[in-house]
């Protein structure tokens, strides 16, 4: 059998989950009229060993990790070979119901994936990384979504990868803070592509703001935006031992408050 997204599960086993946080009680997730509320729960499922989850697609709407219990460890996590796609109307609003990821529109629809999960006015509560992935192979990917609300004194408090390889394309990483990478960050032999993605008013007490890679890793950045970021140093982009490639992006008015590199260091 054909398995065309390498997932060891043949094509025509493989199944799409369903999430929509105006949907009131959890559902099976299984077609958009009993979508599931709770996305942590539908990516759990997804991710079970005897799961065929293929794809989860997700409606507009505000998504919190922990599945209502809030440790900070809480995080939206991705799977080899699962493909989360965003920005759907869903079946709860008019003309919703999607078949295809061409009735999506992009900017309409906003599913945001949010790590305030304590006290809304208090940062220093929220998860410390709102997406997290872990020996990730090429085959994962996260599509059309808002992250944000990430907050620690470690990495990655927007998206934090270990030896992980997915594609990041079509997000927004805003509003995260971290001791390094505010909005993602890569480490050990991770190899992560970020495509047609904004990176706005991230944070980092350390080096990168935006984006930042460590330990023999590397970021490709396409048609991107990486603006009004700040860090101590590499105010957008800050690399160790490892490459960073931008490729036909903008990177404008960020700010580094220590060191050198407002924009990459």
């Amino acid at each position: 059998s054909a398995d065309a997204n390498g997932d060891c599960r043949p094509d025509e086993c493989e199944e799409k989950r369903f999430a929509d946080a105006i949907t009131p009680a959890p559902g099976e997730g299984r077609t958009w009229a009993n979508a599931g509320g709770d996305l942590g729960e539908i990516l759990f499922v997804s991710s079970l060993k005897c799961s065929n989850s293929s794809q989860v697609w997700v409606a507009g709407g505000n998504y919190k990790p922990g599945s209502g219990v809030t440790y900070r460890s809480s995080s939206f996590p991705l799977r080899s070979g699962l493909s989360i796609y965003g920005g759907f109307r869903g079946k709860s609003r008019p003309g919703g119901g999607e078949t295809s990821l061409a009735q999506r529109t992009l900017g309409v629809w906003t599913s945001t994936l949010d790590g305030n999960i304590g006290n809304a006015a208090d940062a220093t509560d929220n998860a410390y990384s709102v997406v997290t992935g872990i020996d990730l192979a090429p085959n994962a990917r996260l599509d059309g979504f808002t992250i944000t609300g990430g907050y620690s004194d470690f990495s990655g408090a927007g998206a934090f990868f270990r030896n992980a390889s997915p594609t990041i394309a079509n997000c927004t990483f805003t509003t995260n803070r971290a001791g390094y990478g505010g909005g993602l960050l890569a480490d050990t032999d991770s190899n992560v592509l970020i495509q047609n993605s904004v990176f706005q008013n991230n944070t980092s007490t350390g080096g990168g703001g935006a984006i930042s890679a460590y330990s023999d890793s590397l970021i490709t950045v396409e048609n991107s935006i990486l603006s009004h970021n700040q860090a101590a140093w590499g105010g957008a982009i800050a690399s160790d031992a490892s490459s960073i490639t931008v490729k036909t992006s903008r990177i404008s008015r960020n700010t580094a408050t220590t060191y050198n590199g407002g924009g990459i260091d």
